[in-house]
């Protein structure tokens, strides 16, 4: 019989998938390979009885039939006492959820705000995507379980819990104003995490503090524009540069762009890609949370917040983030996902060659862009390992981890 800590851990990995696209097990089948171990088994079986899923013994596995026997290995470390795999319910995320969970709103001399929780762990100052709703970060931040002090900053172009583009400032206005939510709160954090667009914002505010930050964790980052002529952006990111040319040149084109982006969210046709299993595990694990999709749209819901989106994004891509990355003396983490569309992982490794400190790179199997809500035991599970600087027991089979040295 099951335990019910492989239990829950498996129901999570069911979960990774169906809340990107439940419609997907409706179409594919789970293969359980001949050579599949009695673990495996078992839990394969516990998710047919309970989500009706079909599995279809010793067929091969398959991108995504891989990544669930993974996961369901990770599940029984962690049962084991080898692995920390902590659960965490996705849910919105409003102010009053923050206060209740003990965080307490201050401001800076200016009169931005920003929340800091208590707690006995080191500080963790984070940098999230700009224009995004906080809930997109609601695991980590309500989950007391890992006992860090987390500080959460409003951005000067979005409301914390509502998101927006609502000004065109760049990267030297927003470190300005972190500089001055860290002197309200009386100390430098001894980390800073950056996630997408903040990544280029928290490399800056790490320099900036210079030997005060013990680590820089650099989560699905962008470093579109960084002189890494060997390793392109992504097809995403340069997609969007055309837009953001076209809008800057002629705001009026903003508006027919924003119907265009909503669009592209539309449904994913799954019954043309069953003959491509590549193909369609690359599609599932690029997709975000179908719960959390039209918050990520947000900066771009707007023709406004269009225009200024372009505007601020071509100020930070022309910020020297090289000479950043050169004068970094704190450790990094740099998270990656293996299906990530939206950024380049190989031009932030690239560039990552330059930084004189100690890099590691962790991959994380089946994820996307949103591992700190998708994949998220293992955001966490990593950054505890990074915070404390100890060897793991085990690391998960999911989970590939590599010293990421500057070439010489």
């Amino acid at each position: 019989m099951m335990a019910p800590a492989v239990r829950r851990l498996v129901d999570q990995a069911y979960r990774e998938i169906a809340d990107r696209d439940a419609a997907y097990f409706e179409h594919f089948p789970i293969a359980l390979p001949a050579d599949a171990d009695d673990d495996a088994a078992e839990a394969m079986r516990y998710l047919a009885r309970a989500y009706c899923i079909d599995v279809r013994r010793g067929a091969a596995a398959d991108p995504v039939s891989r990544c669930m026997l993974d996961a369901i290995a990770d599940a029984h470390l962690a049962a084991a006492g080898a692995l920390e795999l902590a659960l965490e319910p996705r849910q919105g995320l409003r102010a009053c959820d923050l206060t209740a969970h003990g965080y307490e709103e201050r401001t800076t001399r200016h009169g931005r705000r920003f929340y800091v929780r208590d707690a006995a762990g080191p500080s963790v100052l984070l940098v999230s995507a700009l224009g995004i709703p906080l809930a997109i970060w609601s695991r980590f931040i309500l989950d007391a379980g890992h006992g860090l002090r987390l500080i959460l900053p409003e951005m000067r172009c979005g409301e914390l819990f509502e998101g927006g583009m609502r000004t065109p400032d760049g990267l030297g206005e927003h470190v300005a104003d972190l500089l001055e939510v860290i002197a309200a709160d009386g100390a430098a954090p001894a980390f800073v995490a950056g996630w997408c667009n903040g990544g280029r914002i928290a490399i800056r505010l790490a320099r900036e503090l210079a030997d005060a930050v013990d680590g820089l964790v650099l989560l699905s980052v962008t470093l579109r524009g960084a002189d890494t002529p060997a390793a392109p952006p992504s097809a995403f990111e340069e997609n969007l540069a055309r837009i953001f040319l076209a809008v800057s040149a002629n705001p009026g084109l903003a508006a027919g762009f924003v119907k265009i982006l909503k669009r592209s969210s539309a449904a994913v046709d799954w019954s043309a890609l069953g003959d491509d299993p590549e193909k369609r595990a690359a599609m599932l694990f690029a997709m975000p949370a179908k719960d959390f999709a039209a918050l990520l749209q947000v900066p771009m819901s707007r023709p406004e917040y269009l225009v200024n989106y372009a505007r601020r994004t071509s100020l930070d891509e022309a910020f020297p983030v090289m000479q950043d990355l050169k004068a970094l003396g704190a450790r990094v983490l740099v998270i990656t996902g293996t299906h990530d569309h939206v950024v380049s992982n190989a031009q932030v490794l690239a560039a990552l060659n330059e930084c004189p400190s100690e890099v590691l790179h962790a991959s994380i199997g089946g994820a996307g862009h949103y591992v700190q809500d998708l994949q998220y035991p293992y955001f966490r599970w990593l950054l505890e390992h990074f915070v404390r600087r100890d060897e793991p027991r085990a690391v998960p089979r999911r989970v590939r981890i590599e010293r990421h040295k500057a070439l010489s």
